[in-house]
C-alpha cells in the first residue's frame, strides 16, 4: 500500500468526524475590540445584571456598535457564550444574558489578550457542558480534550510547525486523551515526506470528499477553517505565519519564544540596585484599571520580562505602575500621546522621581494608537536635571528635544 493510500484511508475512514470538536467558531475571527465593545454594551444596558436580548435590543446593540447586520445577535452572542463570558437562558423566547466571573474578569483585565489566552484558549474544551448548548454537547459526546494542549504536545515533536491541512486531516481526529497521538505524529511526518505532486493529488481527493460531507452535514465550516485555525494560534505561545513565507501548504502556525531580546529597559534593570534609596517606600493601593493604552503596553512588556505588576494609576501615588521581580521594585510613570509627546509631571510625580532615583522610570509612548513607539527615561530627575521646566501650577514640563537626548527606545 502506498503512503498516499495509507493517509487517504485514515482521513476518510470516518469523514463525518470532520467537525467533532475542533470547530471552535462558526464564522467570525476574534477581534478583541469587538468583544470589548459587546461586553461593555451589555453591561451598560443590563437591568439588574440581566440583558433581555430581544429583537429590539439586538437592533440597538447593532446600532451602538456601528453595524447594520441584523445577525449581530447570533454572531456576537455565540462567541461571548462559547468563551464563557456570558450565561444565557434560552428557555424563554428572548435570550436572557448575564455576565459570568470570566466575562467580568476579561472586561476588567489590564492585559485582555493575556487573559483571553490563559482563561479561554488554554482551557477550552469544545462541546463540554461549560462551553456549548445541550444539543451540541450531546452531538459531540466523547470529545474531552483541550485542543490547545494537544497542539502544544504535538508541535515540539514535528519541528514546532503545524500546517493547516495537517490540522484538518490528522490532529482534528483526536477526541480523547486515550487516542494514539503517536500515530498522528507518524502520519504527519509521512504526509510531509510525499512529493509536491503526490501531496497535491492527495489534497484534491480529500478535499472533494470532505467538502461534500461538510456541505451536507455541517454547512460551510470547512470553507472557513482558516479562521478556526487562526483562533487556535492566537495568544502568546503560538503565532500565525504569513503563507507567503512558506512553500509547503501555505498557512501554518509555529511556536514562538516569549522574550524580549533587545530591550534598553532589560539592560538598565541589570544594573539597578535592589532597594530604592528611601526607607519608607510608597506601596500603592488596590489595583485600579485606568484603561489607558500606554499603561497597558508597558505592563505587557514588564509581564513578558517576568515582573509582577500592579496598576495604581488614578490612586494619586505619583506613578502608574509598580513592578516587582528579581528582588527589585520599580516605579513607572507612563505618559502617552497619539503623536509626539512632551510630558508634564505633577508635583507628586516629580518628588517621587527625585526620591526614588534610579528606581523611578518615565515610560513615554508616542503614536500610542497606531504603531506605538516606547521610550524610557531612567532616573529622570537626575538625567534631566536642569532641563525640566517648572510651571506656575507646580507641574514639571519636559520638552521632547530634551528627553529624547537621553531616552532609549524599546524595539521588539
Amino acid at each position: 500500500m502506498s503512503d498516499s493510500q495509507v493517509i487517504l484511508d485514515f482521513v476518510l475512514s470516518n469523514p463525518e468526524q470532520i467537525d467533532h470538536g475542533w470547530l471552535i467558531l462558526e464564522k467570525d475571527r476574534i477581534y478583541h475590540s469587538k468583544l470589548i465593545n459587546s461586553l461593555e454594551y451589555i453591561r451598560r444596558s443590563a437591568n439588574n445584571e440581566v440583558l433581555i436580548l430581544d429583537e429590539r435590543e439586538a437592533k440597538l446593540m447593532a446600532d451602538a456598535m456601528g453595524s447594520t447586520d441584523k445577525t449581530i445577535k447570533r454572531h456576537i452572542i455565540i462567541q461571548l457564550v462559547c468563551f464563557q463570558f456570558l450565561k444565557r437562558d434560552m428557555s424563554t423566547r428572548d435570550c436572557e444574558l448575564r455576565f459570568t466571573k470570566s466575562g467580568e474578569g476579561y472586561l476588567n483585565s489590564l492585559n485582555k489578550k493575556k487573559y483571553f489566552q490563559e482563561n479561554v484558549i488554554e482551557r477550552l474544551i469544545f462541546c463540554n457542558e461549560e462551553w456549548a448548548t445541550d444539543k451540541r454537547v450531546q452531538a459531540y459526546n466523547g470529545f474531552n480534550v483541550r485542543p490547545y494542549e494537544i497542539i502544544q504536545e504535538i508541535m515540539p515533536k514535528i519541528g514546532n510547525v503545524l500546517y493547516l491541512n495537517e490540522m484538518a486531516y490528522f490532529v482534528s481526529k483526536i477526541k480523547t486523551k486515550r487516542d494514539d497521538i503517536g500515530q498522528i505524529i507518524s502520519l504527519i511526518m509521512l504526509y510531509r515526506s510525499l512529493s509536491n505532486s503526490d501531496r497535491t493529488k492527495l489534497n484534491n481527493h480529500i478535499e472533494s470528499v470532505l467538502n461534500t460531507e461538510s456541505d451536507q452535514k455541517f454547512g460551510n465550516w470547512r470553507k472557513n477553517n482558516k479562521s478556526n485555525f487562526e483562533f487556535l494560534s492566537m495568544g502568546t505561545k503560538l503565532s500565525m505565519v504569513d503563507k507567503a513565507k512558506d512553500t509547503f501548504d501555505a498557512t501554518y502556525i509555529q511556536t514562538a519564544k516569549i522574550e524580549i531580546k533587545h530591550s534598553p529597559l532589560k539592560e538598565y534593570l541589570n544594573h539597578v540596585s535592589e532597594k530604592p534609596p528611601v526607607e519608607e517606600r510608597p506601596r500603592g493601593g488596590v489595583e485600579v484599571n485606568s484603561g489607558v493604552d500606554g499603561e497597558i503596553i508597558v505592563i505587557n512588556i514588564l509581564n513578558k520580562m517576568g515582573f509582577e505588576t500592579r496598576n495604581v494609576a488614578g490612586a494619586n501615588m505619583g506613578y502608574d505602575i509598580v513592578a516587582s521581580g528579581n528582588n527589585k521594585e520599580l516605579y513607572f510613570e507612563v505618559k502617552s500621546s497619539s503623536g509626539r509627546c512632551s510630558p508634564t509631571l505633577t508635583e507628586n510625580e516629580f518628588k517621587n522621581a527625585q526620591n526614588l532615583g534610579e528606581h523611578y522610570i518615565l515610560a513615554i509612548v508616542e503614536d500610542v494608537f497606531i504603531n506605538p513607539k516606547i521610550y524610557y527615561v531612567f532616573n529622570p530627575a537626575e538625567q534631566l536635571d536642569g532641563k525640566i521646566n517648572q510651571t506656575e501650577t507646580i507641574s514639571y514640563n519636559i520638552a521632547r528635544s530634551n528627553w529624547i537626548e537621553v531616552a532609549k527606545q524599546q524595539i521588539e
